[in-house]
């Protein structure tokens, strides 16, 4: 037999509601617990997906930077934080 969404909706609310394992919950009811799952299982993939579940932004810190530190007999102190070639790292330390 076929039920209606709002018919399956409320019979899910109604378990949840309830402090009942599912296996006494169905015992009597015109479906099987095989059923239930399913239903409970396809509507918690739908929940999932709603348009209520929106992507929300994340920032983070990496914990790494790659970067390099030149030292210059003079004092002077050239950081970068990026990743270089090696072609650069040679021209920015003057070799």
């Amino acid at each position: 037999m076929r039920y209606d969404q709002e018919k399956i909706s409320k019979w899910l609310s109604e378990w949840e509601r309830s402090s009942q394992s599912i296996t006494a919950f169905c015992a009597g009811k015109p479906f099987k617990k095989s059923t239930f799952y399913y239903w409970r299982n396809k509507l918690a993939g739908k929940q999932a997906f709603s348009e209520d579940n929106k992507f929300v932004a994340v920032q983070f810190t990496p914990s790494f930077t790659p970067y390099i530190s030149l030292h210059y007999p003079n004092g002077v102190r050239l950081e970068v934080h990026t990743v270089l070639s090696g072609d650069k790292i040679r021209s920015l330390g003057g070799c």
